[in-house]
């Protein structure tokens, strides 16, 4: 039979996918945390866009019961969003 293969070249051929699968979960496994991490960080900053977007709409009642000052609440709201 034409391009059938020898239980040799089967076995072979095993040996290497069974490889490459085991390659595939070692680096699935290194980047995973770094992917999670990664996700991880761009919630918190969204959290943050979201939050000093909402501090720029308080009214000055709302500031006052807060204890803030104006010039407080708006140095929160304009640092940049990868900024604590």
């Amino acid at each position: 039979m034409a391009g059938a293969l020898c239980p040799e070249e089967i076995a072979r051929t095993r040996r290497i996918e069974g490889g490459a699968r085991r390659a595939h979960v070692a680096l699935m496994v290194r980047v995973f945390p770094l992917w999670h991490e990664f996700a991880s960080l761009l919630r918190e900053w969204r959290l943050r866009v979201r939050t000093r977007r909402h501090i720029l709409q308080l009214d000055a009642r709302t500031i006052r019961d807060l204890g803030l000052s104006p010039s407080q609440m708006r140095f929160e709201a304009e640092k940049p969003f990868w900024r604590r």
